[in-house]
This record gives C-alpha cells, structure tokens and sequence, in this order.
C-alpha cells in the first residue's frame, strides 16, 4: 500500500503505511443504463489491523475497517460494517450504509462514537505552533438521514438521535489571537 500512495498519489508523502487492502468484487450481468439495470454485485473490502504514520509525527493512527456493496432488487446496498481509528487522544467508531446508495436522495443509516481528548491529541502538532490546549469531548450518534437532511433549514427532519459532550475544554493560541475556555458542554439530538 505505501507503495501505492507514493507512486500514484504524491501528496501523500509525508504519509506512510503498513496497510493491506484486501478487496473482493463479483459481478455478474450487464447495466443497462436506458432501463437502469444494475448486474449482480458483491463485494467487499477489508483493511485489518495497520498503523498510518504521519511525517514528523510520533505517534501513529491505528486503523481497521470492514465495508461491502450488494445489489437486490435493482439497488445497490453500501455499507460501512466496521470503522476504527485510534490514535493517542482520539478514539472514532463507525458503522454506516444506505440499501439504495445510487438514489436521488439516498437514506444512510450510522451509528457512531467519537472520544477526543485534546491534551493528548495537541501532541499530533508541532512545538512550534505555540498552543495550548485541554478538556474532553465526547460524541454519540445514530439514526437515519438522507443527503438532502444535511441543510440547515431541513436537518431536524432527519431521524438522528445523539449527544456532544465536553469538559473544561482549553485552547490558547498566542500567535492566532485565539482563546477558547469552556467548562461544559452538553448538546442533545433528536426528540425531546
């Protein structure tokens, strides 16, 4: 894989990898695209248990993940079955899809959890950048939405339950001026 990204994708660099992308495509059948006939597809794609390392960074981002495409009944399933990235002061889980993928306005269903601590994760940038920063932030999200539930004027159409939450969360940046003191953050999706 590092191979792959130095060679076809140069501006990934600074980025090396230990990654092996296993992937498994069967297909069978013709697309007809004046009648929007999809042939029989499965597939799937797994990378197991690697490391990303990020130049000039210590500490490196684990990763796994477990996606798969289906066709049934003219529609082309998509899911993401299992993402995980860790690294020191980030912890994110996923899992994701939509049965109709190729849909005007496809409906994606997601579960998620994302852990951060920003003490630890300041130790990703350089000494250099002069900032301080500390505190605890914790999300959780699932339900379903569609694309078009993204604007701002249609979100609470979208069934999505979740929270964000946060403790004494720090940031100073002498040299952007900015300062940032929270004790306590507490968002709620969904109903009430």
């Amino acid at each position: 894989m590092d191979k792959f990204v130095k060679r076809y994708i140069p501006d990934l660099e600074g980025i090396s990898t230990d990654a092996v992308i296993a992937l498994k495509i069967d297909c069978d059948g013709d697309y007809v695209y004046a009648e929007k006939s999809l042939p029989s597809i499965n597939a799937s794609i797994s990378i197991p248990d690697s490391k990303v390392r990020l130049e000039g960074i210590d500490n490196p981002i684990s990763m796994r993940m477990e996606a798969s495409a289906s066709t049934s009944d003219g529609k082309l399933g998509a899911y993401i079955n299992q993402m995980n990235a860790e690294c020191r002061g980030l912890e994110l889980k996923l899992k994701a899809g939509s049965d109709d993928i190729l849909e005007s306005d496809p409906q994606i269903s997601m579960d998620g959890k994302l852990d951060i601590n920003l003490k630890e994760l300041r130790t990703f940038l350089p000494d250099s950048a002069d900032m301080t920063a500390g505190g605890q932030i914790h999300a959780r999200i699932n339900g379903k939405l569609k694309s078009s539930h993204l604007y701002i004027y249609s979100f609470s159409q979208a069934d999505i339950n979740g929270e964000i939450t946060g403790d004494s969360i720090i940031q100073h940046s002498p040299c952007d001026s900015v300062d940032i003191d929270i004790d306590r953050i507490d968002i709620t999706l969904g109903p009430e």
